[in-house]
Formats: structure tokens, sequence, C-alpha cells
């Protein structure tokens, strides 16, 4: 594994120069890609209640695929299952739910009505799903992993309370879980990685980086946020071991970039901009190869959280 990340590392290193904050539209070249996948995301509505939609990576369109609230979409690999959570009729808590890809036929996976089960990531084999899960009233979410065929559920972090574990993230190849935490003494957040098993766990990122949201890219490298419990946050890019750090975007007008989802290819990422009162979020696109940034769900509506489906042929 180190080695893959070495020579991922050296290969991005060159395109330094390259990974500026430029917007404007996709150059001609990414126009055959865009019917290759679709970019599932949250849009909150005038009534507060998020669902989910998809449009595709060079924008356009935007298709409704949930009504009855949902947010903190996943995709399974083969495109077939979406997984996000939601507050069932009649509850309070949120529940972790799979559905097909276009909404239909959600089932409850969780169906716990004393905690609360939020941010679903299903794991590269689509067979088992990590999700944050924490008592109702209480802050001591850790980070647990069910098996989407039997059932069975385990927890990878423990309760610690006053100090909660969101943002669950695969590695490449499943064996390995990327998430955060926020320290209230240390005023930061910390990015860790523990085997999907629950041993070795490691934070990799310091106070200084006050870094969160990981997603753990194809190419082994990991995007987060950092400055998360600033007035401004910023994307950046880095391998497991901190050899390569990069940061990708500096949003001059005031706002934060955050929320950062790696296409299947990694060459890209979607994230989401908000301005600098938290007012209005968009969807971005950033092609790491050239920089140039895209927004594809420019207007009034609020949107954030995206991640990318697989395309049909």
């Amino acid at each position: 594994m180190k080695r893959a990340v070495i020579i991922t590392i050296a290969i991005l290193s060159t395109m330094t120069g390259a990974l500026t904050s430029a917007s404007g539209a996709l150059g001609d070249d990414h126009s055959g890609r865009c019917d290759k996948s679709t970019i599932v995301f949250t849009r909150s509505g005038d009534d507060g209640i998020p669902n989910l939609f998809s449009t595709s990576p060079c924008g356009g369109a935007v298709s409704q695929l949930t009504t009855t609230g949902a947010h903190h979409a996943d995709v399974s690999p083969d495109g077939r299952h979406l997984a996000y959570d939601s507050i069932p009729p009649g509850q309070t808590t949120t529940d972790v739910f799979v559905a097909n890809r276009d909404g239909s036929r959600a089932r409850d996976i969780t169906n716990s009505p004393g905690a609360n089960d939020i941010q679903p990531d299903l794991s590269p084999d689509g067979q088992q799903v990590a999700y944050s899960s924490g008592t109702n009233g209480l802050r001591d979410s850790r980070i647990v992993v069910q098996d989407l065929r039997s059932g069975q559920t385990r927890a990878v972090t423990s309760a610690n309370l006053g100090q909660e574990s969101f943002d669950p993230s695969w590695s490449p190849s499943g064996g390995w879980i990327a998430f955060d935490t926020f320290d209230p003494s240390a005023g930061a957040s910390y990015i860790w990685v523990v085997r999907s098993n629950g041993q070795d766990l490691h934070r990799i990122t310091t106070a200084a980086d006050d870094a969160c949201e990981p997603d753990w890219g194809p190419n082994w490298l990991i995007a987060y946020v950092g400055g998360c419990d600033q007035a401004q946050s910023h994307l950046f890019i880095r391998d497991p071991f901190g050899v390569f750090v990069h940061q990708l975007t500096t949003d001059p007008d005031g706002g934060s970039s955050q929320l950062p989802a790696f296409s299947p290819d990694g060459r890209s990422l979607t994230f989401s901009r908000f301005d600098a009162e938290f007012n209005d979020g968009d969807v971005w696109r950033l092609d790491l190869l050239t920089g140039i940034q895209t927004d594809l769900v420019a207007g009034p509506t609020f949107d954030y959280w995206s991640v990318w489906a697989p395309g049909r042929d």
C-alpha cells in the first residue's frame, strides 16, 4: 500500500502548479465524461426539509430522488443503491436507510429510536455500511459498521462522552476507515484512521490542521477540510502518512469550501461552497488536473453534501 501511495504522490506533486483556484466552465476535453457518472447531493427545501437530488458532473438538469426527507447520501460502487439518513415518521431521531438508486423501495436498516444514526458510507464491495451512531440526548457518537447481508453491527470506535466521531470514509481496499472527531479542550477537529475491525486506531492530523470531513479517494489520497472550527475553511489533499499535503481552495470572497467527494477515477472532486454567512450553498466540481472549478447547481437553492454515482450504459 505504501508504495502505491508514494507513486501517486510523485505523480500529483508534478501537478502542484495546476492545482489553483480558477472559476469557469469545464473544458471540452471533459465533455465526453459528463454522461459517465452522476452527482447526488442534498438540497434543503423552503420548509427546511432536505431531500436528495442528482445532476451531471458538468451541471445542467436536476432530478429529485426523494420526497420524504433525506440527506448525507452515499451510492454503492455498482451504482444500484443509495444509502442516506432520515427521520422516520413518528420518530425524533435519525436512522440510516438503503434504497434503489432512484429513491424507491427505501428500507430502514438501523431502526433505532434511541440513537441518531447518520452519515452512511458504503464499503468498496457494497456489502457493509459505516455510519456515526450516538445515543439520543448525549454527545457520545461512535463509528459503527453494519453488514448489509446479515444485519449484524460492530462498533469500530468507542463511545467517549463529549468527543464524538463523524464522517466515516472507507479506504479503497475496505481495510481501513477514516473519520473525524472534535476535541472541545483543544478547540480543534482531528482526522483518524482505524482498521475496519476496530484495531490500529491512530490520529493522522494535528490541532493546527483543525481537520475534518475526510474522503478517501481511489488513489489512496484523502481529501479533507482544514480550519473546520474557524470562521473560514478550505479543502486540502494528503496521503495517509502526511508526506504530501496540498491546499486546494482559498475562497477569497470570505466563504468556505467543505464536504469533498472524489470522483470514481480520482481525477475530480465535488465539494460544497458556502458564502461567508452560510446563507447560500452550492455544489462545485474541482478538476484536480487543471484546477478548474465549476458551479454545478448555481442559483438560490441551498445545496450541499455531494457524492458521485457511476454512470449507466
